[in-house]
């Protein structure tokens, strides 16, 4: 049973942990273009959205990276 997963009562295989990473990926690659979207703005008129944005997508993206190194485990 290393390597797998129990959740909710669902026994998740390591095969199957692919498409977990890949969505966790999805989300990362998300969550840093709205930082440099973020960054852009604080140019801009919007500097308080901008930084807003670039602010919480990091702290997002650190509870992200908690979150995987949890279910790795």
């Amino acid at each position: 049973m290393q390597n797998t997963i129990i959740f909710a009562d669902t026994v998740i295989p390591p095969e199957a942990m692919i498409f977990y990473y890949a969505v966790y990926a999805l989300v990362a690659a998300l969550l840093i273009a709205v930082f440099i979207a973020g960054l852009i703005l604080t140019r801009g008129a919007r500097r308080v959205v901008g930084l807003w944005l670039a602010f919480g997508s990091t702290f997002l993206l650190v509870l992200l990276a908690i979150f995987v190194t949890i279910v790795r485990r």
